[in-house]
């Protein structure tokens, strides 16, 4: 016989080759049995004999998690760094860009979101699900492969087929995982049909991704793409309403909110990854750090900041019916679309001040030289005009090498021009009034080479920046004037600014709008007219961000601000200005009342007031307010309220009964206490007490019926704790 002392310990380090998501919690043994609770006949374990909560006839009990998982937020890091990689390698500057992009996150969010779907319903830790997860993780690997040539207008069949093979990967994926929980749970009858119909729908899906793979040719562009996005939604839809209809796939107390409030706090920190990244490439060296510069790039990192705290500011109780929890959670797709547009246009501001800064100075030197002539005792001549204009652009060059030839072709020629012109000229100039010599053909020569070469300059920094204008001539022969291509270059680059310009402002206001939905939808109590009005002024200032692109349609005005490093700091003001209004304490009553509660007599009482003081409002909270406490709970994922923070007792619960209460209302609310203790007292007396179930001690609560019966099997079975204290 073994000695019970050299009994080794399971390895708890171990990962099992398949885990169930079951949750098994031992009840009380059948009544009528008479078997050992630990071995039924033949020594195996009798799970009737314990009263496993499994049942042919009910619903299995899935692990709930209070916030995701290791693995979870692993996958949403690759999920982000996919995003990163798109932007890296397309810089979305151009409407074909801006599509392209858009169409690229659908089909990365949208199999992300699936496949969050199940995580937060039926996730474990198995060698069966690390290496699925495996090969989620080389779906996300293929987007990344697919970025550099994913466009909607230049198909190209080998990016098409691959992307459509991977996304039926993903679907074969999850649809053994679908299967391994289905066979978890065989033992339910209702949840056959349920768990089929979501294997039976990623199958469905791979096969036609598969087929849609075959159609894509080289040398034909084909509209067939237009299935991914109907066949995605498809399946997001089907999966949503199959949750409502089973219970077994119902997303009632997952952490479905929690995960995608995660992937939005991953998307503000690899913002500011994003827009630093923009900085570096425009800051080479000590000289560039201009105060312009630091503003705009302190400006696009405040504009993340300020989006964080009012996001999660405006995250209120993360426990609410469950229509709403999956409007709340879906609605993050158009907001986290808007977020990443804005965070791609704040970068693009960066870069675009940088060349403007640029320009800006550059073009203040030019003007220098010209005027050096009117100084006293200086007889300015050519050949020194022409070397100060040549310094003035290899101080630039120096520092932003061109990529093309073509900026030394165009620099060559304009300089070559500027060497023709007489040194006599500088002379007689000097004797014309200002609107004479603006008049002079030599002078309207001069400006005219100084602007070639300022575009030539420009073009050549957009183009070390990554946002190439001359990528888009590589193929058209027809032009062989280096003049020329620089003039069409030049305004292909500034169209594009102006795109940024649009989407990055529409993109914010978006955001705005859409957090402001999440606010309203998750706010599901305290509301007065402060906060409706408040909530109506946050929607008015969305959409006056996205009115101000209207100015392009002025090109004064629009090159007025464009000239000035204020368009990304508008934005900081803007989203400044709405942090500050959503935390003002309620108004004093002469504006607006407060909000009226009811005693259980149906009187109204004073009037609460739901304001808070500045102080407490200006500071950052993961509570709710006073106003709205926090009612989640623990699988919900939702955040705890500050240490040491208790919730405020209304005042007329802090005072005593007041003697001006009626009489008749007095007597209802003895009566509703009367039916209150008449009601606790026929419900059966509950208590703890000490349990042993194979050996282990264990405390359950049970009613008194329930303890007389359990008592009565512990003796028949000798498992009291006189016998147990003496083995």
């Amino acid at each position: 016989m073994a000695n019970p002392l050299l009994t080794a310990h399971s390895d708890e380090d171990s990962v099992p080759l398949m885990k169930s998501p079951v949750v098994r919690v031992k009840s009380f043994p059948k009544e009528g049995s008479t078997s050992s609770p630990a071995e039924g006949q033949g020594g195996a374990t009798e799970l009737d004999s314990f009263g496993w909560r499994e049942s042919a006839d009910e619903n299995p009990e899935f692990e709930k998690h209070a916030e995701a998982t290791n693995i979870e937020v692993f996958y949403d890091l690759f999920f982000a760094a996919i995003l990163c990689v798109f932007a890296e390698v397309q810089d979305v500057t151009n409407l074909q860009q801006l599509n392209s992009f858009i169409a690229y996150f659908v089909l990365l969010w949208f199999t992300w979101a699936l496949l969050g779907l199940f995580d937060v319903r039926f996730i474990t830790d198995s060698i069966f699900e690390r290496c699925v997860r495996a090969v989620h993780f080389g779906v996300m690997v293929g987007f990344a492969v697919v970025a550099p040539t994913w466009s909607l207008y230049d198909q190209k069949g080998q990016t098409y087929r691959t992307l459509s093979i991977i996304l039926m990967a993903s679907r074969l994926a999850m649809g053994s995982q679908y299967a391994s929980i289905m066979w978890h749970i065989r033992g339910f009858k209702r949840t056959i049909m349920p768990m089929g119909l979501m294997v039976g729908l990623n199958v469905v899906s791979a096969l036609v991704y598969l087929g849609v793979a075959f159609a894509f040719q080289d040398s034909t562009s084909s509209h067939l793409y237009a299935i991914w996005f109907v066949l995605t939604g498809l399946e997001t839809l089907i999966n949503i309403l199959l949750s409502l209809k089973f219970q077994v796939l119902s997303y009632s107390g997952t952490h479905m909110m929690s995960r995608m409030s995660l992937l939005t706090y991953i998307f503000i920190g690899e913002g500011i990854i994003t827009v630093l990244s923009a900085a570096t490439k425009v800051v080479l060296n000590h000289n560039a750090w201009t105060s312009a510069t630091i503003g705009n790039v302190a400006a696009g990192i405040s504009n993340l900041y300020l989006i964080y705290m009012i996001y999660f500011d405006w995250r209120r109780n993360l426990k609410m019916p469950l229509h709403k929890e999956l409007l709340w959670s879906f609605l993050h797709f158009p907001f986290q679309l808007s977020l990443k547009l804005f965070i791609l246009g704040s970068s693009q501001f960066v870069i675009w001040w940088k060349v403007i800064e640029t320009y800006l100075s550059t073009n203040d030197k030019f003007l220098a030289a010209l005027l050096e002539g009117d100084g006293p005792g200086f007889n300015i001549t050519t050949s020194w005009f022409v070397s100060t204009i040549n310094e003035t652009l290899i101080e630039v060059f120096e520092i932003y090498v061109p990529k093309y030839t073509v900026t030394e072709a165009s620099i060559g020629t304009a300089l070559a021009k500027l060497s023709e012109i007489p040194d006599g000229f500088w002379i007689s100039i000097n004797s014309l009034s200002d609107e004479e010599a603006l008049e002079n053909e030599t002078v309207k020569t001069i400006m005219q080479t100084l602007a070639e070469l300022l575009i030539a300059m420009q073009n050549s920094l957009f183009a070390t920046f990554n946002v190439n204008g001359y990528a888009a001539f590589e193929s058209d022969n027809t032009i062989t004037d280096a003049t020329e291509l620089e003039q069409k270059v030049f305004d292909l680059n500034w169209g594009k600014f102006r795109l940024v310009f649009t989407y990055a402002y529409v993109a914010a206001g978006l955001t705005l709008i859409m957090m402001n939905f999440l606010y309203i939808i998750s706010r599901t109590r305290g509301w007065t007219t402060f906060n409706y009005i408040r909530k109506a002024l946050n929607f008015l200032v969305g959409v006056g961000l996205c009115l101000v692109t209207l100015i392009t349609l002025n090109d004064e005005r629009v090159l007025e601000l464009w000239g000035t490093p204020w368009p990304l700091p508008i934005l900081v003001i803007t989203l400044f200005v709405i942090l500050v209004l959503n935390h003002l304490p309620q108004p004093p009553p002469i504006f607006f009342n407060g909000t009226e509660t009811k005693r259980p007599g149906g009187d109204k009482r004073k009037k609460e007031k739901t304001g808070w003081g500045v102080v407490r409002q200006m500071g950052f909270r993961t509570g709710a307010m006073p106003a709205e406490q926090d009612i989640s709970y623990q699988g919900g994922g939702a955040a705890h309220p500050q240490e040491g923070y208790q919730v405020p007792v209304p005042e007329y619960q802090q005072q005593q009964a007041s003697p001006l209460v009626s009489e008749q209302q007095r007597q209802y609310e003895q009566q509703y206490h009367h039916q209150q203790q008449q009601e606790q007292q026929q419900q059966p007396s509950q208590q703890y007490q000490e349990v042993y179930i194979d050996g282990y001690q264990e405390q359950r609560l049970f009613p008194q019926p329930l303890q007389q019966y359990h008592q009565g099997y512990q003796q028949q079975q000798g498992y009291t704790q006189a016998q147990h204290q003496q083995n």
